[in-house]
Order: structure tokens, then C-alpha cells, then sequence
């Protein structure tokens, strides 16, 4: 069974690095270390800044300075050599370096915030070109899958 669910786990691995998306890589250490100070919550809050709203970024503010990690208040936070001025506090959370790598290589990559996907509207994807196999939208994308593994449809069953 294992090497099933691997070829399986692999197949769904992308090739090459990936950019940082904020609801998949950075909100979730975000709400894991900082919102707790720095989110939602009003009765929580500290310093009066919010982690979560993207009001943070610009040059003019300095907590998120796109494409500038340096210049960006909240990496030079994070990664601060001096434990009393570091964020998180080491006796509330500590960031992990992968965490830290996240972070630091959002921001470089222009610290966009998304919403939420489920406040997304849909749109229909384009269909792939088919042919007289597919019998319905479905069937598209099933073909395009097999045209990307060099595969062909079985042909149909008898009844």
C-alpha cells in the first residue's frame, strides 16, 4: 500500500518553487504566532497593529515594505538578534526557520494578502479542447489529463 499512496503524494508535488500565497503559507503562521497580539481580537490586541488586513503594507507604514524584506518591520521583528526585541515573545511562540523563510520570502515576492478562498467568486474554468469521446464538460479535462500522460480512452464496454 505504500508505495501506492506515494506515487500518489508525488504526483501532486509541483517540480519547482512555488509562490507564497497568503492563505495557504502565511496566514496560517501568522494566526499560529501573531494574531493572538496582533489580530482581530480588539481585547487582545497590542501595539495597535493587525497582522491579518493588509492596511500594514506600503512603504509609508514600514511593517510590510513589498519586495523589501530588509526595509520590512516585521521581518527585521522576527528575526531580531536581541531575544527582548524579537516577535514572538520566546515565552509565547518562536518561529520556526522554515517559518521564518516563509515570511521574509513573501515579502520579497511583494507581500500580497488574498482573501479567503471561500469569499471567492467562481468562475467556470475553460474547457480543454475534446473531442467526439467526451460526452460531457467532465470528460474534457479527463482527456487533457490523458493527453498529458501520452494516454488514450479504453474503448467502451459492451452493455
Amino acid at each position: 500500500m505504500f508505495p501506492i499512496f506515494a506515487l500518489i503524494l508525488f504526483a501532486f508535488v509541483p517540480d519547482g518553487p512555488t509562490t507564497v500565497e497568503f492563505g495557504r503559507d502565511v496566514q496560517p503562521i501568522l494566526a499560529k504566532h501573531c494574531f493572538v497580539c496582533h489580530g482581530p481580537d480588539q481585547g487582545t490586541r497590542k501595539a495597535k497593529l493587525r497582522l491579518d488586513l493588509p492596511g500594514i503594507v506600503g512603504e509609508e507604514q514600514g511593517i510590510l515594505v513589498p519586495g523589501q524584506p530588509l526595509s520590512s518591520e516585521l521581518i527585521s521583528r522576527i528575526t531580531h538578534a536581541s531575544a527582548d526585541d524579537r516577535m514572538p515573545p520566546a515565552e509565547e511562540s518562536v518561529l520556526t526557520p522554515e517559518e521564518i523563510e516563509t515570511l521574509t520570502r513573501w515579502v520579497k515576492e511583494g507581500a500580497q494578502y488574498q482573501r479567503h478562498w471561500s469569499f471567492e467568486e467562481i468562475e467556470a474554468p475553460t474547457l480543454p479542447p475534446g473531442s467526439a469521446w467526451a460526452r460531457n464538460e467532465i470528460d474534457h479535462f479527463v482527456l487533457a489529463g490523458f493527453a498529458d500522460g501520452n494516454l488514450e480512452p479504453s474503448p467502451e464496454a459492451d452493455r
